[in-house]
Formats: structure tokens, C-alpha cells, sequence
């Protein structure tokens, strides 16, 4: 279809070039991006994959347009409820306006398939926003990274 979406053309040269060997890729696009649909594919992940040996990734922009003080406000709440482990919070930070990311949805799943898996630490690695790269801080895109692991 004609569609938008353009996370796989991102993700995928950085995959191919970190993993270095062959894998296997399945690519899930949230239209909807309810909690019921979230956690129904992230139930649905964590049981498929239960025992497997496997990379989720979440990816998605943050706040969109707004100043560069107003994108860091909007993008740390929504970077709180991701490091809090709390897909339901990512959710409800977009809805009430708090925060924002595009691909809530596919974060919300993420972390719900990494619950599902055993995973019980998130780390925040970077955040930034394009303002920091093209010198506009009057409309910035927001970015953030994180990983989602089990600590034993």
C-alpha cells in the first residue's frame, strides 16, 4: 500500500551492518495503537518467542515541532514512562498529551513481549533532537534510545 512508514528503511541497514550474519525478520506495523491491540501483539510476541533467540526493536520519533524546550519536556515524560518499564504509562503519557511518540503502540507491544520474556531492566542511552544537529531549536523532531534487558 501506500503507506508512510518508513521505520524498516531506517532499521534495516543498521541490523544489517550490527548483526553481521544472516537473520530472520519479521516487521509489524501498529496501525492501531490502543493498549488492547499493544498488549494482545506483545502477549503474542513473548509467546512466540519464549525459549527463541531474538532482537525486538521499537522504533518510532518522539515529540514533533515543537520548540526545542518543549520537545525535552515532552520527550523525558515519555522517556520516564519507557525507562519505568510501564508500556501501559507510554500509552496514556501520548493520549493525555504529556508525551508523544508515533509508534507508542509498537513501544507499549515491546515492552509488554520483554515483560513476557523475563526482561526486568531499562536503560536510557541517549536523547537528543534535530534542533542539536541542524541548529533550528524553534521546531525539533525528538529522538531517544534505550535497551530493554533481563538483569540476573
Amino acid at each position: 500500500r501506500n503507506d508512510q512508514e518508513h521505520a524498516i528503511e531506517i532499521e534495516l541497514p543498521y541490523l544489517q551492518r550490527v548483526l553481521q550474519n544472516q537473520f530472520l525478520l519479521l516487521p509489524i506495523m501498529l496501525r492501531e495503537q490502543s493498549q488492547e491491540v499493544a498488549q494482545a501483539l506483545g502477549n503474542a510476541l513473548a509467546e512466540m518467542l519464549r525459549g527463541q533467540k531474538a532482537l525486538l526493536v521499537a522504533s518510532s520519533d518522539l515529540s514533533h515541532f515543537h520548540p526545542a524546550e518543549l520537545a525535552k519536556q515532552l520527550d523525558q515524560l515519555m522517556l520516564s514512562k519507557i525507562k519505568a518499564f510501564d508500556p501501559a504509562g507510554v500509552l496514556e503519557a501520548d493520549q493525555r498529551g504529556h508525551g508523544y511518540a508515533c509508534g507508542r503502540g509498537a513501544i507499549a507491544a515491546t515492552l509488554w513481549a520483554a515483560k513476557g520474556l523475563g526482561a526486568n531492566q531499562v536503560n536510557l542511552l541517549a536523547h537528543a533532537h534535530s534542533g542539536d544537529v541542524t541548529g533550528d531549536h524553534q521546531s525539533v523532531v525528538g529522538y531517544g534510545s534505550a535497551v530493554i534487558y533481563r538483569e540476573f
